[in-house]
C-alpha cells in the first residue's frame, strides 16, 4: 500500500491506495497524486438533442481544480449508482490537464448511460478513492 493523501489522518482507508510496484522503500511513492481539489461543478445529464452526442454537444460533466498545482486528470473515472463508468481521456475532453484554479468539461461523447435524466448520483474516482460526487432527482432537458 502507498500512502496518497497527508491531508488526512494515517487511519483513514482514504488515505492509501494498492501499489502498482514491489513497494518504494526509502524512495518518494509512485502514485502519491492528491487529486482533493477537484470539485463537480456542473453538470448537463439531460440536454436539448441527442444525450450521447459528440462534443461539444450532449451531455457533460464540468471539473473545477481549487487547488494550488497543475492536475493531469488522465485516466480519473466518474461512476454513477448503477456502475456505470466513464474513463476521462482525450476522447472526451480537449484536454486531460486541469490548471490551478480551471474548469474542464468532460463530454459523454458518444458514451450513453452514465447521466441519467431521472435521480442518480456522480462520482468522481481515482482509482477506487471516491474525490467528490453529486447526487440530482431529477433533470429537465437543456437545463
Amino acid at each position: 500500500m502507498e500512502r496518497i493523501s497527508f491531508n488526512s489522518l494515517s487511519s483513514e482507508k482514504s488515505s492509501w491506495i494498492e501499489t502498482t510496484s514491489q513497494g518504494t522503500p526509502g524512495r518518494e511513492n509512485l502514485i502519491i497524486k492528491d487529486y482533493s481539489a477537484l470539485k463537480i461543478n456542473e453538470f448537463l445529464p439531460d440536454p436539448i438533442g441527442q444525450d450521447d452526442a459528440l462534443m461539444p454537444a450532449g451531455e457533460f460533466i464540468e471539473l473545477y481544480n481549487s487547488g494550488n498545482i497543475t492536475l493531469d486528470i488522465n485516466g480519473l473515472h466518474f461512476q454513477d449508482d448503477f456502475g456505470h463508468k466513464l474513463f476521462i481521456d482525450n476522447t472526451h475532453t480537449s484536454s486531460t490537464i486541469i490548471k490551478l484554479g480551471s474548469l474542464l468539461a468532460i463530454y459523454v461523447n458518444g458514451f450513453s448511460g452514465l447521466l441519467n435524466n431521472d435521480q442518480d448520483k456522480i462520482k468522481l474516482y481515482y482509482s477506487n478513492l471516491l474525490i467528490d460526487e453529486v447526487s440530482y432527482s431529477t433533470s429537465k432537458e437543456g437545463f
